[in-house]
């Protein structure tokens, strides 16, 4: 699976926002197309003008076009719930560095897709390094 780079641009050119998605898969479930959120951003100046929303909803349409099962985010959750989020107990690949356990979301892309989930997580060489996965802030 590849990585997928969404951007919104915007109308003077620049690029206004960026999300990249990472593909992954559960050892247990080796048929299933799931992806993390990671990283993305705004420009600060364009925050709170539904740039975020309109990526959100981008980013949903092209990730259920290309048949992805899930997408998950490991972040602090105040945003993506008003996007149908919802908390999950599916293991990160360092779990034991995960302190803020709310921070572990999903959206369900297919149906019934993520209850069923079992197995360790691999991801890409790049993503699987322990940094990206630290929510203390040790950063």
């Amino acid at each position: 699976m590849p990585k997928i780079s969404l951007a919104y641009v915007k109308r003077n050119g620049l690029v206004a926002s960026n999300v990249l998605f990472t593909p992954f898969v559960l050892q247990d479930h080796p048929d299933k197309k799931y992806y993390f959120l990671a990283p993305s951003g705004i420009l600060p100046e364009l925050k709170a003008h539904g740039v975020g929303k309109e990526l959100m909803e981008t980013s949903i349409a092209h990730l259920r076009s290309v048949g992805t099962d899930a997408w998950f985010v490991l972040d602090v959750p105040d945003f993506y719930p008003r996007h149908g989020f919802t908390p999950t107990d599916k293991k990160t690949p360092y779990p034991d560095l995960l302190t803020v356990p709310e921070a572990r979301i999903a959206l369900e892309l297919a149906a019934r897709t993520v209850e069923k989930l079992s197995g360790k997580t691999k991801a890409i060489a790049q993503s699987m390094q322990s940094r990206r996965w630290d929510t203390s802030g040790r950063r």
